[in-house]
């Protein structure tokens, strides 16, 4: 019998990372693929680790040289491009695609084909996937004008879904589980299989993670000046960021700074300014947020795809929820549905929430709380999302 054929297809570097954890359960079974191209303005370059874990990288030098091409721009260009990654694509002989992130360019565009040939498509949860984004109504009018019109001329700008545009879903706990079939999934195409990458991490149990006392924070900052125009007032965000650092700093905590990944370099110089002369604040810009976790006593962030791994390794959470632009209302809210973490609507509201995880009894609380609410978003603790992940694909391959 003919091994089938898995290709996998990062959003990012460090999508991929998840991939090849999911490929690697894979292995022994299928033939594991990874794309590497520029095409559509994508990412989708997992760098050599593909490759040092014994999986072969596809590509070729069309798929590498005519990146930038996004959904709404140069309709004509968009079909000489499409028409060869269809080609590429079917050339492969591919049984099965795992896309990283579906509803980003190389995964809107890879769905779409995917269907055109008739492959079967698998996306893949990366952090808070199943929430929408609140944008102001001038960004959304704009949005749906620049869909309604694309899709006339072209039919892979319908493919503008925030997620779930494959027509298999792997989550990584119920919670968006239900979240997916809320949204329009079908609930027999929605699979809960956990994130691999938390497997190792043994979570937040008592003996594992234990609250550490070195006065030490990590604060996780948002590109404001990255979102769409009107999301966040930005002449706020730099009143709140300022007063925020001034006021940790006179409690004796070292700070931790972690910029977003997006961060534009006028946003960096407005931060730099702000901790200048502040020797107990650690600028980080490179790195992932993951890396600090276990090292500090809590850690401050707006709502975003951390908190999921922040509640999964135990740290304790303060979640910024400001009453300046729309960032209060995006993604999940921890506090409200479990009870896990402490919310902040000012610089102000700091000082009482230090003090609050301070207190031994707060912090036995918060463990039982954020081990219930990672059970929920990250899925069981047992070591074998890879296990389930490959069953997923087990019966996948059944149904077709």
């Amino acid at each position: 019998m003919t091994t089938k054929r898995v290709l996998f297809v990062p959003a990012t570097k460090r999508n991929a990372d998840l991939l090849i954890l999911y490929a690697l359960a894979l292995k022994d079974e299928y033939e594991c693929l990874f794309l590497r191209t520029t095409l559509f303005g994508s990412v989708a370059d997992a760098g050599e680790e593909p490759a040092n874990q014994g999986f072969r990288v596809v590509t070729d030098q069309f798929l590498l040289q005519n990146g930038g091409i996004r959904e709404f721009s140069r309709v004509r260009k968009q079909k000489q491009l499409h028409g060869r990654y269809k080609s590429f694509l079917a050339a492969l002989q591919l049984d099965l695609i795992v896309i990283g992130w579906d509803n980003d360019s190389i995964g809107k565009w890879t769905s779409f084909v995917a269907d055109e040939i008739q492959i079967p498509s698998l996306g893949c949860q990366e952090g808070s996937w199943t929430f929408s984004y609140a944008f102001p109504l001038k960004v959304r009018v704009k949005k749906l004008l620049l869909e309604f019109v694309s899709a006339i001329y072209y039919k892979p700008a319908r493919y503008s879904k925030f997620y779930q545009n494959s027509v298999y879903v792997a989550v990584w706990g119920e919670f968006d589980k239900k979240q997916a079939i809320r949204h329009g999934a079908l609930e027999k195409n929605v699979f809960v299989v956990g994130d691999p990458r938390q497997d190792p991490a043994k979570r937040n149990s008592d003996d594992a993670r234990p609250f550490l006392e070195n006065k030490t924070i990590l604060y996780l900052d948002l590109p404001g000046l990255t979102l769409p125009k009107g999301t966040v007032n930005y002449a706020a965000l730099q009143k709140f960021r300022a007063r925020m650092v001034e006021i940790i700093d006179s409690k004796g905590y070292s700070l931790i700074y972690k910029v977003h990944p997006l961060t534009s370099e006028k946003e960096m110089k407005d931060v730099k300014e702000i901790l200048s002369g502040k020797p107990r604040v650690n600028l980080v810009v490179q790195g992932i947020a993951e890396s600090f976790y276990k090292n500090v006593c809590a850690c401050i962030t707006f709502p975003s795809t951390c908190i999921y791994t922040i509640l999964a390794t135990g740290a304790p959470l303060i979640q910024i929820r400001p009453k300046f632009g729309l960032v209060d209302q995006y993604f999940w809210d921890p506090y409200v549905d479990c009870g896990a973490g402490i919310n902040i609507e000012s610089p102000e509201d700091i000082e009482s929430a230090l003090e609050q995880i301070e207190k031994p009894a707060w912090k036995q609380a918060y463990l039982q709380k954020s081990k219930s609410a990672a059970m929920q978003i990250m899925g069981p603790d047992d070591g074998k999302a890879g296990q389930r992940f490959r069953q997923t694909v087990q019966t996948i391959f059944s149904n077709n």
